[in-house]
């Protein structure tokens, strides 16, 4: 009897103490596969075709690429960028919820490097960007959403109840009853390796379950990213070439429509370093000039598979155009962590002129990131 006390007691201390103090899990256990954001590296160099700086949740690493297959033929994609969160990044296997809700900014932080080609009036240039953001807040964030994880608590707490299930199916399957095993040291230990490989099945499913009607619900919850990008241009791909071409700017706030539905409302402000040709005097001439938009963008689906429209009022001051973009597409789940992005839209280029005329723009781009597991 005394025997059978102190193996209870083993067994309750761990789930007491989890239950107790539960803001000591790791961070690392909360990933989720959400719709992975935009990148600041990616979009400066214009690898979407719209303006708007996409929020989700934060990732520890993922990775944006352009098209790269066109008119039925693979080709090199345009442009790259790999983001990551240096701080979640760091910290990763170490990292406790209590840690993250002490610094939810600081470990939002999420800093992306891109690389990029394009092709101005038969010029070709190489680009590099660098980016940063952070989320201001984040209704979704499965690391500090407190209801969830009274239910992770509370699925927990059920060990020693699920721990009485699998003893009793042991004894069925082998036909024995529990005198025996108090009699052999070895069917003790066969029955603890065959209740251990059941609670971990048990619990993988359901962590698993939890997990998914979580991101059916939170999926579309409210959040706000702000985030900044330089971009560096240089005829070759020599690093000793880049000169400074553009600086940008974003702020996106997210907002839920019904269970459906998700609204952005997105600014984007960029400061562009140019140069030309002065015809009369074949010299170079530097110049700047200012180009701000107004995006919005609406949602409908599930996390898995979502539609959008959206659009989109530029102001450039280079010429002082009125430009504006009708854009739709859809953002689709292929696998863990794997995520393809299509466009299609019309765009118009100084809309205040008669001459003006609209054209027809497309693309997709595929997005990595760390699997949730």
């Amino acid at each position: 009897m005394s025997k059978k006390i102190l193996l209870l007691i083993v067994w309750l201390i761990p789930i007491l103490t989890i239950s107790q103090n539960s803001d000591t899990s790791l961070v690392k256990h909360y990933r989720l596969d959400f719709a992975i954001p935009d990148q600041p590296a990616f979009s400066i160099m214009g690898g979407t075709p719209s303006d708007i700086l996409r929020p989700s949740n934060t990732k520890e690493l993922s990775a944006s690429i352009s098209e790269f297959y066109n008119g039925g033929s693979l080709i090199i994609p345009k442009s790259f960028a790999l983001e990551g969160a240096p701080f979640l990044i760091a910290r990763s296997n170490k990292l406790t919820l209590k840690e993250f809700d002490e610094n939810k900014i600081l470990y939002s932080l999420r800093i992306s490097i891109g690389t990029g080609s394009e092709t101005i009036e038969g010029n070709s240039k190489m680009n590099l960007a660098i980016g940063a953001r952070v989320t201001l807040f984040d209704k979704g964030d499965l690391k500090s959403d407190k209801s969830y994880r009274n239910d992770l608590w509370d699925t927990l707490a059920k060990e020693v109840g699920i721990d009485n299930v699998f003893k009793k199916e042991f004894l069925l399957i082998r036909n024995l009853t529990i005198s025996d095993i108090g009699e052999s040291p070895e069917l003790e230990a066969e029955m603890e390796a065959f209740i251990k490989e059941k609670k971990g099945e048990y619990f993988v499913t359901t962590l698993k379950e939890l997990k998914e009607a979580y991101k059916k619900e939170n999926w579309n919850k409210q959040k706000m990213d702000l985030a900044y990008a330089f971009m560096g241009s240089a005829p070759d791909s020599l690093l000793k070439s880049l000169k400074s071409s553009k600086h940008a700017a974003w702020l996106t706030y997210a907002n839920p429509v019904g269970k459906w539905g998700q609204l952005l409302l997105g600014i984007n402000y960029n400061h562009v370093l140019a140069d030309s040709i002065d015809a009369s005097t074949n010299e170079t001439v530097n110049f700047n000039y200012n180009v701000a938009s107004l995006i919005s963008r609406i949602y409908a689906g599930s996390n898995k598979f979502k539609g959008f429209l959206e659009v989109q009022y530029k102001y450039e001051g280079a010429f002082e155009t009125n430009n504006y973009l009708v854009n739709a597409g859809a953002e689709i789940n292929i696998n863990n962590g794997i995520w393809l992005i299509l466009t299609a839209g019309i765009n118009q280029y100084n809309f205040s002129n008669e001459d003006s005329k609209p054209s027809l723009i497309t693309g997709f781009n595929f997005r990595f990131a760390l699997p949730e597991k």
